[in-house]
């Protein structure tokens, strides 16, 4: 059932859409591949390159749709600038990393898991200025226990929970960072604590991505709202923000008139497209 529905997911994908074929040749392509190669270096929007091996669910996603979080990655792209500061907090293997990188921009990325070593792989394979710190991010300075072996899904672990973790490094992201423009937050329920450590970094950013119903009045919601924070939609194609209805397990969050910023963009290139 669940490989049924995650073929669904990648024929419907807006960048496979209408080219059943190609995309069946992308997935028994890369079907293939995995199991010939441990690592496979594969292409990316500006050419960028990310190294990929099976079991990496989230990353294979780009792989098969180009843009596995499409809404959100292609904002990022279009966002971004020659010179701004991304933060990546819960960065995985970096694939969010890699796209700031591509346009220019520096990604301070965090990711106090497993994935640290292909996160600072695919930093080195592209080349770009990626600032690759083994921690966490939330609301104290210290250490943290952190599951082992859920791939994306690691997180910080539950008190007295079962399973293998480890103890790492945990930092406010106030303490850790000057600014950014851009804040993107993968950290599998731990948002609240990010956003109450890092409000001066927040406050001073004109977007962020998080894993979070934007809908919902709770923290860190109320929070983020009271900084100028309201939920939105980005079309990509059309570079327009819409009124925000729930897509996806990530939110678009963004501050003030950015869209003359996204419709001046250069266009990022994909699979040979231009977008």
């Amino acid at each position: 059932m669940n490989t049924a529905r995650n073929l669904k997911l990648i024929f419907d994908h807006p960048l496979n859409r209408g080219a059943p074929i190609a995309t069946a040749a992308r997935v028994i392509g890369w079907q293939v591949r995995s199991r010939l190669s441990k690592v496979t270096s594969a292409p990316f929007a500006n050419g960028a390159r990310l190294l990929v091996s099976r079991r990496m669910y989230g990353a294979t996603g780009n792989v098969y749709c180009g843009l596995h979080e499409f809404e959100e990655m292609a904002f990022l792209l279009h966002f971004l600038r020659p010179g701004d500061v991304f933060a990546d907090v819960g960065a995985n293997i970096g694939s969010y990393s890699m796209l700031a990188g591509s346009v220019g921009a520096h990604a301070v990325a965090f990711e106090p898991g497993e994935r640290f070593e292909d996160l600072e792989r695919n930093a080195g394979h592209n080349g770009y200025d990626t600032d690759c710190r083994r921690q966490a991010v939330g609301d104290r300075n210290g250490v943290i226990a952190f599951t082992v072996g859920l791939d994306a899904m690691n997180h910080v672990a539950e008190p007295g929970g079962s399973g293998a973790r480890a103890e790492v490094p945990i930092t406010r992201l106030d303490d850790a960072l000057d600014q950014a423009v851009l804040i993107k937050v993968d950290t599998e329920g731990f948002e609240a604590a990010v956003v109450a450590g890092g409000q001066r970094v927040f406050a001073g950013a004109s977007a962020a991505i998080m894993e979070l119903d934007a809908g919902a009045d709770a923290e860190p919601m109320r929070t983020l709202t009271a900084m100028g924070y309201r939920p939105a939609n980005y079309d990509p194609f059309t570079r327009q923000l819409l009124p925000f209805h729930k897509t996806g397990n990530n939110s678009l969050l963004i501050r003030g008139d950015i869209e003359p910023r996204l419709k001046s963009a250069p266009a990022f290139t994909l699979r040979g497209r231009s977008i």
